[in-house]
């Protein structure tokens, strides 16, 4: 006898009492120019340290080059995308949204800070799983896969040794000294604290 191939039934939806919060026009008004009012804000304040850092630019410049030091990295570890693994120093990832990451800024203003892509190394093959997964290996139960934040498609792991010239290590707090002699002494004009509180 022939088994009988119609469609599946549907599940009946569960009864129940669903609350849907929506704001009042007047409180989306109050947050729209309380956001308006945090924007004016911000450009006000970034305006304020961008012609301090114009005035200490040469200065700036000169304190970070100075703190820089040759860079030398064995066997560093690289994961790469499959459909990437042609090329795996490819930095395009980086600068595909244009928010900018944690290392490139992103487009801001690209006549003045032009963007620029970010290769991400890691020390070891597990630190570059959870920097691409999003998250950290737990002491017990699921493993980071497993509780990866993105999907985990199939991947190459590459090894890479180099050295760099220049490289400013921003974790020695001696390096980043003579750069916080500058701008320790940037000011912050009184109506723009005012406007903060």
């Amino acid at each position: 006898m022939a088994r009988s191939r119609g469609r599946r039934r549907k599940k009946p939806r569960r009864s129940g009492v669903y609350w849907l919060s929506l704001p009042d026009p007047q409180s989306l008004g109050v947050a729209d120019a309380k956001a308006s009012d945090l924007r004016a804000f911000l450009a006000a304040y970034q305006a304020t340290l961008e012609s301090q850092r114009i005035e200490q630019r040469d200065g700036i410049a000169r304190s970070l080059l100075e703190a820089c030091q040759p860079f030398v990295f064995n066997r560093w570890q690289r994961r790469v995308s499959s459909k990437y693994s042609l090329q795996p120093l490819s930095a395009r990832g980086s600068a595909i949204h244009g928010i900018g990451g944690r290392f490139n800024i992103g487009s801001i203003d690209p006549d003045q800070y032009p963007s620029f892509p970010a290769l991400y190394l890691a020390v070891n093959q597990d630190t570059a799983l959870q920097e691409a997964l999003g998250s950290i290996q737990p002491k017990r139960g699921m493993t980071f896969r497993e509780l990866a934040l993105k999907r985990v498609d199939s991947y190459a792991m590459y090894s890479l040794s180099g050295s760099f010239d220049c490289v400013l290590d921003i974790t020695r707090w001696d390096a980043l000294n003579p750069f916080v002699e500058i701008i320790k002494n940037f000011r912050i004009p009184d109506e723009i604290v005012q406007w903060a509180k």
